[in-house]
């Protein structure tokens, strides 16, 4: 298996497993989408896949503000 694919296949996965622990509610999953992220970002970019590395590039700015809007949310029932 060549190296893009090993770092595909780790962002498939990644990527799966923040889908899992979004059900579950957990904030975990925004690190999880964005590893995913990063590593489709890197792979596409080995490949030339500029359509699959740009919707990447427009989902991981939609990764960090859902991080933030879930952490401000959290901070904001507690109080």
């Amino acid at each position: 298996m060549l190296p893009v694919d090993i770092i595909g296949w780790f962002g498939t996965i990644f990527m799966f497993a923040g889908s899992i622990v979004n059900i579950k509610k957990h904030t975990g999953c925004w690190p999880l989408w964005i590893l995913g992220g990063t590593g489709l970002i890197i792979q596409a970019a080995m490949l030339g896949t500029w359509n699959v590395m740009t919707l990447q590039l427009m989902y991981m700015p939609l990764n960090i503000w859902g991080w933030l809007q879930w952490r401000n949310d959290d901070e904001d029932s507690r109080t």
